[in-house]
């Protein structure tokens, strides 16, 4: 069944369709166990190599599953389909973040296949929802998602105390959104009276106006507050400066509501946007631009603490194989790794799986620098313990060790060949 509701008449213009998306992941702890080899890490953060922080959303439309991909070339180390599966796939090693939507947890047999969940897999993530604040998505009123969540929360972990809960992502980091979540939290607090428990807060990253004609819609439930909407052009779409500036804020606002010692994921993000207006240079131009600026961001007073100060702990494209937009159907997305029928691996897919394989690269060489250690840990590596404040620094050269004692630099964006896979 399909959870997304996405075809949906078209109003005004093609733009219209891009909200209607699926717009959603691991605690860290999750992402540790990407690992096989116990690390070595004396003044190491308490985090996972950068390359484990990278994932990307699936889409399930067309019964397409990730099983029916070659995604081992693309290098990616988790993902989400929007779906509670008691069995997930997990090709190539990748991690599955679990999702409950309003819709399933309604159902008659929702109690029997999370129990399930929850005994094939302990100590998961789950993600509590889809973009409750979109009307086209999980649509709830502050006080219905705080409801939702509540019941969700305590229902996993009164089965599983283990299992990392994580709140739903918003749209888009803006004030209209977060006015939204402080009224989730203030609704929880008034009903349950005690603060929102949460394990990861998840966001989605997006860059689009806050009307009721295109783009993000306003919150369910916050028609009065309408005129704080952000009125993003089209050209903002992949405005790398708009993008780091949200997250940085989500951060705060994460800071001054106590949350700060919690992890971020931006659990889906993207150009939505057809190719027409964003074309593939464009795309990879702002995909490597957003890499380049999860792996180095880090602020002193709101990131992280446990991992370095970095504002983000871990990452999902969307999308793997959305179907790219179709000017006969209006129907489609901007951004898909893969070709959604053969299963081509696209330049975008190519660009992804390169950037991943060079930390890949540098976590090895990392790893050999630090065998002279002594003292044996489990506690893998982080992308480094250099201070930096919230402009990520210049993308360092990809490290390249060879079967001799020599270190050669090559650059990031290393070209592999093309991949196919076959449909199941």
């Amino acid at each position: 069944m399909n959870l997304w509701n996405l075809r949906i008449p078209v109003r005004k213009s093609w733009v219209f369709l891009l909200l209607q998306i699926p717009l959603g992941l691991l605690v860290l702890g999750w992402l540790v166990a990407q690992s096989s080899a116990p690390l070595h890490a004396q003044s190491c953060p308490a985090f996972p190599n950068p390359s484990a922080r990278f994932g990307y959303n699936v889409a399930r439309d067309g019964g397409h599953t990730i099983d029916d991909y070659a995604v081992a070339a693309l290098n990616g180390h988790w993902y989400l389909d929007y779906f509670t599966q008691v069995v997930p796939s997990r090709p190539a090693g990748m991690r599955y973040a679990q999702m409950i939507r309003p819709t399933f947890w309604q159902r008659a047999t929702m109690t029997a296949t999370v129990e399930s969940t929850l005994a094939n897999n302990p100590g998961t993530l789950w993600i509590v929802g889809n973009e409750p604040d979109r009307d086209k998505q999980d649509g709830l009123t502050p006080d219905e998602y705080a409801t939702f969540y509540h019941d969700v929360y305590h229902f996993l972990k009164a089965r599983d105390p283990a299992s990392q809960v994580a709140i739903a992502g918003v749209v888009q980091s803006t004030p209209l959104r977060r006015r939204y979540l402080d009224m989730v939290l203030a609704a929880y607090q008034r009903d349950y009276g005690e603060r929102l428990p949460v394990d990861v807060w998840t966001v989605h990253a997006f860059i689009l106006p806050e009307n009721y004609e295109w783009g993000a819609s306003i919150p369910p439930g916050l028609d009065e507050f309408a005129a704080e909407g952000m009125q993003y052009a089209i050209e903002n779409h992949d405005d790398l400066d708009i993008f780091q500036a949200n997250l940085l804020a989500f951060r705060q606002w994460m800071a001054a509501n106590g949350y700060r010692d919690t992890p971020l994921i931006v659990t889906e993000y993207g150009i939505l946007l057809p190719d027409l207006a964003f074309p593939y240079p464009a795309v990879r131009t702002f995909m490597l631009g957003t890499f380049d600026y999860f792996l180095s961001a880090t602020d002193e007073s709101v990131g992280y603490p446990a991992d370095a100060n970095r504002l983000v702990q871990g990452w999902s494209w969307f999308s793997l194989n959305y179907p790219p937009f179709d000017p006969n159907t209006l129907f489609g997305h901007n951004g898909n790794l893969v070709e959604p029928n053969s299963g081509l691996i696209l330049e975008l897919g190519r660009d992804y799986s390169a950037y991943v394989a060079a930390q890949q690269v540098n976590d090895q060489l990392r790893l050999s620098v630090d065998d002279w250690q002594v003292t044996p840990s489990v506690i893998l590596l982080g992308a480094g313990d250099e201070a930096g404040g919230t402009i990520p620094a210049p993308r360092a050269p990809l490290l390249t060790a060879t079967t001799t004692p020599t270190i050669t630099a090559t650059p990031t964006h290393t070209p592999i060949p093309t991949a196919t896979a076959t449909n199941t």
